[in-house]
């Protein structure tokens, strides 16, 4: 029997008597539980620190989006003014085209950064959820079997 544990990387010990081997069973149930929660905790802070760099990735996006159209904006600002002041004519409705536009983009900048904020957090909490019922499960499994419900 040690021969076989050894090669399939397992421990091998003698027990005595039953009071032994279920001593020694609660033992290794209780260092599986403790696992499965050390994973538990693992995954889910793991799951937490990712989705707040995406969360801030996803604000950033949006951010970025509205800044280029501000720029675009002013841009735009001055050809109008320089075309007015070659031309003299009144450009009114450009000014109006400019700001629609500009507008459309910041507005796209906003949605686009709230969408990515909004999906990367629905991922996150349901990857957090799986790794916690997951975990607690097994943590309750081998609980169980170390206090002999489930023998």
């Amino acid at each position: 029997m040690k021969e076989v544990a050894d090669a399939g990387n397992g421990d091998f010990t003698y027990v005595n008597s039953e009071r032994d081997l279920k001593a020694y069973m609660r033992e290794q149930y209780e260092e599986l539980q403790n696992r499965w929660m050390e994973w538990r905790k693992e995954g889910t802070s793991q799951t937490t620190a990712i989705g707040k760099e995406k969360r801030e990735w996803a604000s950033e996006l949006g951010k970025r989006i509205k800044e280029k159209s501000e720029r675009e904006k002013e841009r735009m600002l001055v050809a109008q003014e320089f075309l007015l002041k070659k031309h003299g004519e009144d450009l009114w409705h450009l000014e109006y085209a400019v700001t629609s536009y500009v507008f459309e983009k910041w507005r796209y900048g906003v949605m686009e950064g709230n969408k990515a904020w909004l999906d990367t957090h629905q991922e996150e909490r349901e990857q957090f959820n799986e790794y916690f019922k997951e975990g607690m499960e097994k943590e309750q499994q081998y609980r169980d079997k170390k206090i002999g419900r489930d023998e």
